[in-house]
């Protein structure tokens, strides 16, 4: 297409002119000149010299001299600038398009896109620019807007004089404009220009690019364009974007996390990994690397004790460095687009979860029947995602409670179904893409009894219990209560113990002692494990008061546990092995009582001293240790003293033997908390008043 250019007297001849980013203008300096606009003259003289001087830089093709004086003007210097057409054009005959659009954005001072200008004045279209603040509302009419140039003949006009050199990303051109050169926003794309663009924009830009083609709907057409060749390119890409950019290794780097010894395990995993590597192409970068490393050594949420952890473990991280070593060429490619794609606002969060999603499904990933369809479900993660900032994107990944003002996190649904809610939150913890839908369908709460996490937890019942399930059952409130109450006497008045229990065996009691006596109860149950929390709430104490139970009911003793386990852990391929069982038979029989079945224990053994408990209590945590640090977490069976219990789920560890601390979700509160292997040992949990000890770990 030709390009018109223009004479001195601003007419036009047809003598095309190109001009090219990698050949610049030569220009002359006008050093000699630079000091006449700045002489300390009168104001009228000074603005006369400016203009002059101005013009005579667009002449000599002196970019930085014209930029210089454009910027000292005023207001009203440019604005009689702007009405000087024949300027204007000679400026974008003299520049070329990085230049031209530079000094066209001066003149426009926000009112006019500095693209469209440079269209408009090149090929001599009508076109305005605005010359007060005043006319900047007729930007908002459509009809006031004089930008009636063809942009497909733009378009055409800057691809033919090759304007995408390397340095097009300093031209300050928004990334919406660069996309509509190519077509991407009117759905016809010229691909290979928009490789072009993509390939010279900078990280935040060339993000916004790709997520504009996925919302566009055009995905597909760009996965297609690419392929083996690809991988190179976005992998640099990659190297060049992720990371905090700091000038440490990453072997400083882990030293100085919260776990450093998990993620220096975690290099080593994955050294060997790449080492056995059979790709055309490395697959585990060095970024890559970094990534799965600090995925395991950096907390999830910084100053947290809830968050300590990383978002993966030792053998998550290993799982997902094996997945993309073996995923093939196509969908490893569409991985790295999704890392290249995190948002700006929580960037190395949401790459952790990505590769923990990957972690999670690397079976599916290896078959090729169900690999694509995997793949697809990874991608609209990624969307879900990638606006969320630190703190409500760990909030919406996880099922375990990371603020107890935030609420509580995943509560079990029935009667006694502490054992296979602490599974699927085992199971959850494991795959940030259930966790994330349970919170989109609100499964959390213990009231949601509709959902697929209620539907599972009835199926394993029934599967291993004698009668149906049933809603939460008020008698662990009053027994909760009633704990309570003992621990309280002599602390508070008895009257207001006796109008607590007056009130939940439904006889009359005095209102102002029961308001009293249930705040105390409240803060002795949770002053160190939940103190945001208000257990029992008077929903609770209503249940508690008005519902009669029968004592024989439903669930799972420890082996049954494990066998329900095995199936959750199998189905989500969070692992790649089976939970196993580590049990006190000693500590078990103790107890008159099974609390997971509801059964009387046929035998029971002499109570052991103290020491004795906390030896064998201390070798079922040593197991619990093991998993944890490699990142899987556990279910623990504690039983109460005199009967009953509870199963939880340990997520965590701190410290060494015999100063360790493992941080424990309780599915009936929904609390997440930390407690010291001192009061494990002595079987005194955080918030319970009867003492509870440790019989057995699976996982």
């Amino acid at each position: 297409m030709a390009s018109p250019s223009r004479n001195s007297d601003g007419t036009r001849d047809h003598k095309r002119k190109h001009a090219s980013n990698s050949k610049r203008t030569p220009r002359r300096s006008l050093s000699s000149n630079r000091p006449f606009w700045k002489k300390e003259i009168d104001a009228d003289s000074l603005s006369q010299h400016r203009i002059e001087g101005f013009s005579e830089a667009v002449d000599a093709a002196d970019f930085q001299l014209a930029m210089d004086i454009l910027s000292a003007m005023s207001i009203t210097e440019v604005d009689s600038l702007k009405t000087d057409r024949a300027l204007l054009a000679r400026i974008t005959d003299t520049f070329d398009l990085l230049d031209s659009i530079a000094l066209l954005d001066v003149f426009g001072r926000g009112t006019v896109d500095p693209l469209m200008a440079f269209g408009g004045l090149r090929y001599g279209e009508e076109f305005e620019f605005f010359s007060s603040d005043d006319d900047k509302d007729r930007l908002d009419d459509p009809e006031e807007q004089t930008q009636e140039f063809d942009e497909e003949e733009l378009r055409a006009g800057l691809a033919d004089q090759a304007l995408f050199a390397d340095d097009l990303k300093a031209a300050h051109v928004p990334v919406f404009d660069q996309l509509e050169l190519t077509g991407v926003l009117d759905g016809n794309p010229d691909w290979q220009m928009f490789f072009r663009i993509l390939h010279r924009l900078g990280p935040k830009d060339r993000r916004t690019a790709l997520t504009e083609v996925r919302s566009l709907g055009l995905w597909r057409d760009l996965l297609n364009q690419m392929d083996f060749s690809s991988i190179a390119l976005v992998q640099g890409w990659l190297e060049e974007s992720l990371g905090d950019g700091s000038s440490l290794n990453i072997e400083t780097r882990i030293k100085a996390s919260p776990n450093p010894e998990r993620g220096l395990a975690v290099l080593e995993r994955i050294d060997a990994i790449a080492a056995t590597g059979r790709n055309d192409l490395p697959r585990l970068t060095p970024r890559l690397r970094e990534l799965l490393a600090l995925g395991v050594s950096l907390s999830r949420l910084p100053n947290n004790p809830l968050t300590s952890r990383g978002t993966l473990g030792i053998l998550q991280a290993e799982r997902a460095g094996r997945a993309l070593s073996n995923i093939s060429d196509q969908h490893y490619l569409r991985f790295l687009l999704l890392l290249e794609m995190t948002g700006t606002r929580s960037r190395l969060n949401q790459s952790f979860l990505l590769l923990k999603a990957l972690s999670a499904r690397a079976l599916e990933l290896a078959d090729p029947d169900e690999a694509t369809g995997t793949m697809e479900d990874i991608e609209n993660f990624a969307d879900e995602i990638r606006e969320k900032r630190d703190q409500e994107l760990v909030a919406s990944t996880t099922v375990l409670q990371t603020d107890p003002e935030m609420g509580p996190g995943l509560q079990q649904r029935f009667t006694v179904a502490c054992n296979v809610t602490s599974a699927i939150v085992i199971r959850t913890e494991a795959d940030p893409m259930e966790a994330l839908r349970i919170h989109q369908e609100n499964q959390c709460p213990a009231g949601q009894l509709q959902g697929h996490i209620a539907g599972e937890t009835e199926e394993s019942l029934i599967r291993h219990g004698s009668n149906q399930p049933v809603t939460r059952d008020p008698s662990l409130v009053r027994s909760a209560v009633f704990g309570a109450l003992e621990a309280l006497t002599g602390t508070i008045p008895l009257a207001q113990i006796a109008a607590v229990r007056d009130y939940i065996m439904g006889r009359p009691h005095n209102a102002h002692d029961y308001r009293l006596g249930i705040r105390a109860v409240r803060g002795k149950i949770h002053r160190k494990a939940f103190p945001n929390e208000a257990f029992p709430n008077d929903q609770a104490m209503r249940l508690a008061r008005e519902a009669t139970w029968s004592t024989d009911r439903p669930g799972l003793d420890s082996h049954e546990l494990l066998a329900e386990m095995n199936d959750f852990l199998y189905i989500a391929n969070i692992s790649g092995q089976e939970a196993e069982l580590s049990w006190d038979e000693t500590l078990w029989s103790w107890f008159t009582r099974d609390s997971l079945s509801g059964r009387s224990v046929d035998h029971v053994l002499p109570r052991p001293v103290p020491p004795t408990w906390a030896e064998r209590i201390q070798k079922l945590l040593n197991k619990a240790e093991v998993n944890l640090n490699l990142g899987l977490s556990v279910a623990v069976n504690a039983f109460w003293e005199g009967g009953g219990g509870r199963t939880f789920s340990f997520h965590d560890v701190r410290g060494t033997l015999p100063q360790r601390s493992f941080l424990a979700h309780d599915t009936f509160t929904g609390s997440t908390f930390w407690v010291a292997e001192k009061q494990l040992l002595q079987g005194t949990w955080p918030g319970f008043s009867r003492r509870a000890l440790l019989c057995a770990v699976i996982g």
